[in-house]
Formats: structure tokens, C-alpha cells, sequence
């Protein structure tokens, strides 16, 4: 396994408590609420990192199921804090978490916010 699915796969176990469907790659559609974990911008940089280390970033969109707005915001919002609680936990970085936005899948529109963490690796 390379080093960059490894990240994905130890994130997606990271997230195994959060009352979500949690993908390590981006599904044709999606069963929300749901967490996709995706290469974050930029995806790999060595930055300000010792010789041999990356830091790797990664983009977890957070997804709430169809709702009026006001009980879908509540339930992103829930989702967010799971989440963001799960990979600090776990030693990863929170850079930020964006705006709320409608995301689609399979027709239908949900309300999502990204949420970019980092993490420093070797390959």
C-alpha cells in the first residue's frame, strides 16, 4: 500500500465512531450523512518539514442528509464537531473548516462543509 492510502485508510479508521458513512475516495453517490475523505491543496508539500518529511493534506467533506435547512445546518454542525474532535484525537492538524455549501449526488442536494486537516509523513 503506498504511503498516501495508508493516510486514508488510517483517517477512515479514525472516523469509524462518527455516526457517518465514511469513504476513503469519492463514491459515484453518496449514503448521508457521510464523511469523503479527498487529497486536500495542496495534496503533498514539504514546506516547513525536516529533510525526508511531507506534510499531506487532506480535504474531509462532511455531509448532512436532505433536510429543511434549519435541521440539516443542526445536523452538519453535529457532524463537523464529531469529526473534528475524531482527527484531533487522533494527532492530525485542523487547518480550517469552510463555509457550508450545497453538494449533489444522485440528484439530490445536501448541505456539506470541508473541513482540511495535515498530517506529516515519510514515503
Amino acid at each position: 500500500m503506498s504511503a498516501l492510502a495508508g493516510i486514508r485508510t488510517e483517517l477512515a479508521e479514525a472516523l469509524a465512531g462518527v455516526d457517518a458513512t465514511i469513504y476513503d475516495y469519492l463514491p459515484e453517490m453518496i449514503a448521508a450523512p457521510a464523511v469523503v475523505i479527498l487529497p486536500g491543496d495542496p495534496y503533498i508539500a514539504s514546506g516547513e518539514q525536516p529533510f525526508g518529511y511531507f506534510e499531506g493534506r487532506y480535504t474531509l467533506v462532511a455531509i448532512a442528509n436532505v433536510a429543511p435547512n434549519r435541521e440539516a445546518t443542526k445536523a452538519l454542525d453535529l457532524l463537523i464537531e464529531a469529526v473534528v474532535a475524531a482527527v484531533v484525537a487522533e494527532g492530525y492538524g485542523l487547518e480550517q473548516v469552510a463555509a457550508p455549501y450545497a453538494f449533489e449526488s444522485g440528484g439530490a442536494v445536501h448541505l456539506a462543509a470541508d473541513i482540511t486537516i495535515t498530517t506529516t509523513f515519510t514515503f
